[in-house]
């Protein structure tokens, strides 16, 4: 332990030892072998449950349908991935990098937790570790039109964070960042520099400066970690997965006007 590690302990921060993170992932893969959920599910994705929130009914069509691949939707993956593309690293590597209190940004970082009977499993699009503490978990965002947040964002990158408490880390003082922006964008600015310019705003708490920068292109929804939120959201999903319920439909009729499932769903 270096004097670094040291002091944060001082302070009172946890972080996870590479062993305790390992033991944490073996109780998780225990559980994951002990239970079966809809549609044969071993786990359930946070995404899935951040559509739940969209449309329950279009969750589980999409599940008994099959993927419905669109032009749009191959679109958004693109530049998801384009603009947070980064360097591969070992779990081994990541723990140690945050143990020694620098400051670290990861991308694509992988994510579990066990909430009662649920096993969860997520990627998270960003997360930004500062002596120690999980600071900002970043969730991107892109749009064709509007920049209007909605439920189902919030309760995934709500759920992320619990997550990252489940795994061991000082969470005290993470807050959950949803950045939406217009593809357009990406016309006039490299998704190397976007990405550079939301990490920098971001730490230096200049989210109006971004937004005004970006002409109305791009929005950035911050929110505190709340774990009450949490469990209130996942107790509601939780008997869908566990087959006690059936899916619930949406109650916004232009969500169905949109939807690539209209001809399989029974309230149509």
């Amino acid at each position: 332990m270096n004097f670094l590690e040291r002091d944060l302990e001082m302070v009172g921060i946890k972080v996870p030892s590479i062993d305790e993170i390992k033991s944490n992932l073996e109780l998780f893969r225990a559980v994951v072998n002990s239970k079966s959920y809809r549609h044969g599910r071993s786990t359930i994705s946070v995404s899935d449950i951040a559509e739940q929130f969209y449309c329950e009914y279009k969750l589980d069509l999409r599940y008994r349908e099959g993927d419905i691949p669109t032009r749009d939707k191959d679109e958004g993956n693109r530049l998801h991935e384009k603009i947070l593309s980064g360097e591969k690293v070992s779990l081994d590597y990541v723990i140690r990098k945050i143990r020694s209190g620098r400051l670290c940004i990861y991308f694509n970082f992988p994510v579990w937790a066990i909430f009662e009977d649920l096993a969860l499993i997520g990627e998270l699009d960003a997360i930004i570790f500062e002596r120690g503490k999980a600071r900002y978990i970043i969730e991107l965002k892109t749009s064709r039109k509007g920049l209007r947040i909605f439920e189902d964002a919030i309760v995934q990158i709500q759920i992320y964070g619990l997550c990252i408490e489940s795994m061991g880390f000082d969470c005290s003082e993470l807050e959950l960042s949803i950045v939406k922006i217009k593809r357009e964008l990406l016309g006039e600015i490299s998704a190397e520099e976007l990405k550079r310019r939301i990490i920098a705003d971001l730490l230096e708490n200049k989210i109006e400066k971004l937004e005004r920068a970006f002409n109305r292109m791009l929005r950035v929804h911050i929110e505190n970690y709340d774990r009450k939120f949490v469990e209130e959201k996942l107790r509601f999903v939780k008997d869908y997965w566990l087959e006690i319920r059936e899916p619930y439909p949406t109650n916004n009729p232009n969500k169905c006007k949109s939807c690539y499932y209209r001809e399989f769903c029974p309230r149509e």
